[in-house]
Formats: structure tokens, sequence, C-alpha cells
């Protein structure tokens, strides 16, 4: 690299890290005077990084700062990145070739490093059985950066948890007036039942703004729970004939300040409550 070509370089390099300690303000929305303060040093330390000349320190200021958002809207920040300063960073596929690295060697040595395997953690679906292998992997490499397990036993296969079977169905669906707001009431049996005893379950859904929140539940099924709409503000729920569960209040508030349901639990008289 030429003296011309390395003064390109670092003003680029500055440049990229300018623009992505902006991007993050932006999302972390920094009014209070302490989170401006930690971006303003963050700022501070790369023009330092950049007056002395530093490109390789520079470029690992980049990654680390761009970390985070690499998992989490990885598109939208290369396009802030392409927009802000022209210039085109391929930041997805660094990220995933230092993980790649990571992984091959089955060790975690920075403290970089373990924060970039945190950040993939995040990124995987732990529902997706594609990638339950690759998410062990992952947490066995934090775990013995951590101290919790032995280098040796990293990546090995571990016995598979049995999966208990479950039959679930919906037994009552109430929609309030308005039809801005949801009583569902299911009933799910499970195989094991010394272990989780059937249960129903009792939500209360915002259609509006694809949200719910758990307003009763009852260790056992058949238990003919029934409800009412008394308004569109105002659901009241008859536990029927299941014991009443005092972790509960017999009234409540729930879903969005903008649409709040009041919500009475009547239980029979000889339940406590």
């Amino acid at each position: 690299m030429t003296p011309t070509e390395r003064v390109q370089r670092l003003n680029e390099q500055h440049r990229l890290v300018h623009a992505a300690l902006d991007y993050l303000s932006g999302l972390v929305k920094a009014e209070s005077v302490e989170s401006g303060a930690h971006f303003e040093r963050m700022r501070t330390e790369a023009r330092t990084h950049f007056e002395q000349g530093k490109l390789a320190v520079l470029q690992k200021y980049f990654r680390d700062v761009a970390a985070p958002s690499l998992v989490h809207d990885g598109t939208a920040f290369a396009a802030y990145i392409q927009q802000t300063t022209g210039l085109t960073v391929n930041v997805q596929s660094d990220f995933e070739k230092r993980i790649a690295r990571v992984c091959k060697r089955k060790r975690i040595r920075t403290d970089a490093e373990f924060y970039d395997v945190r950040d993939m953690i995040d990124s995987v679906d732990p529902e997706d059985e594609q990638q339950q292998a690759q998410l062990q992997l992952l947490y066995d490499l934090v775990a013995e950066y951590e101290g919790f397990l032995d280098v040796k036993d990293v990546g090995k296969p571990r016995p598979a948890k049995k999966k208990w079977q479950s039959t679930s169905k919906e037994v009552l669906r109430l929609v309030s007036p308005d039809g801005r707001a949801v009583l569902t009431v299911t009933e799910s049996v499970y195989e094991d039942e010394a272990t989780w005893p059937p249960r129903t379950q009792l939500m209360l859904l915002n259609p509006e703004n694809d949200s719910g929140s758990g307003i009763y539940h009852a260790n056992q099924v058949n238990a003919d729970i029934t409800a009412q709409w008394d308004s569109n503000t105002r659901l009241v729920v008859d536990v029927g004939r299941s014991d009443f569960n005092e972790q509960y209040p017999l009234r409540s508030e729930h879903g969005p300040m903008n649409n709040r349901i009041e919500v009475e639990l009547l239980t029979l008289p000889q339940n406590p409550g």
C-alpha cells in the first residue's frame, strides 16, 4: 500500500466509524447526558486513532461498533453506510467469517470474539431445528470462555431430550362488541401429566397491534369456564369448576393504554378468593 493509498484508507475507515456511531446513537435515541457522553467518548477515541494513523485499530473499532447492527438489521445498516459515506461494505459477510473462524477452532480467545458469539446467538432462531447444532456450539463456546465448560467438551453431542407430546384445543373465542379485543380459552393435555398437568389458558388478544396477555390459567381442563363482555372495555370471567388460582387478582387491567380492558374474575363460593 502506497502512502497515498494508506491515507485514503485511513480517511475512509474514519468515516465508516463515525457513520456507524451515528447509526447506533440514532437507534437508541441517545437523549440522556450519559448516553450522549458515551457516544462522544467513542467519537473522540476514533479521532485519536485516526490522527495517530492507526488504520488496523480503526478497522477493528468499526467491526466492534458494527457487530450488534449486523445481527439485528444488517441490511438497513449497510444501506445507511452506503448512503452517508458513499462506501460499500459487506459487513454481514465479514461478521460471519469471524464467527466461522471461532467455530472452526472451537474456542473464543478474546472479549471481542465473545461478544461476537453472543450477538450471533441472538440472531439464531431457537425453534429452527436445522440450526440447533450451531446454536449448541455457540452456547458451548460462551460457557467455555466463562469457565463453565471444559474445552474438550465444546461441540460434543448432548443426549437428546425427550419431547413430550401435547394436544391443545380452543374451547372458547369471544370477541368484544367493537371487535378490538378477543378472549380465547385453550385447553392443553400433556403426555407426562405427572410433570405437566392438564392446563387451561385464558388469553386476551389485541389484533390491531398483534399483541396479547395471559389473564388466567387453571391446572385442569373441562372446568366449564365462561365469560361475557359487559362493554368494550369490561370483561367478566367465571372460572367455573376450577380451583381459583390465587396468583391472579380478582380485578385487573390488560391491553394497550388506548384500549385498556378491565377483567373481573368470578369464583364459586367454596373457592378461596
